[in-house]
């Protein structure tokens, strides 16, 4: 007997009768599915695959995660930038007026 393994079909899973399995990848795009001598091979075959997609998803998560913190960190960093440069421009120009008052302090003639 023949056990076949619906790795992406409409029910991933186990089936002992081929007619239950092509329901699954019948017209379904991207279906994959084997056959396997005993019912053994087959469901280790299945819990193999369903682990690598475990690790699979924790991975995407993990770089998505690290993602949307670099991201936070620079929109962080430009908002912070946008309020201080502001505050930035009144102490240069604060500076400015006050050289200004100094130079014309030595300009006159005493």
């Amino acid at each position: 007997m023949t056990y076949y393994v619906v790795f992406e079909g409409r029910v991933p899973g186990v089936y002992e009768e081929w007619e239950d399995c092509k329901k699954q990848v019948h017209h379904f795009s991207g279906n994959y599915y084997k056959g396997y001598p005993t019912r053994h091979e087959a469901v280790a075959k299945w819990r193999k695959h369903q682990s690598n997609k475990s690790k699979m998803k924790m991975k995407i998560f993990l770089v998505l995660s690290l993602l949307l913190t670099i991201v936070a960190v620079v929109l962080y960093f430009i908002v912070v930038d946008e309020e201080v440069t502001p505050k930035k421009a009144a102490m240069v120009a604060l500076d400015d007026t006050e050289d200004e008052k100094e130079g014309q302090n030595n300009d006159k003639p005493e």
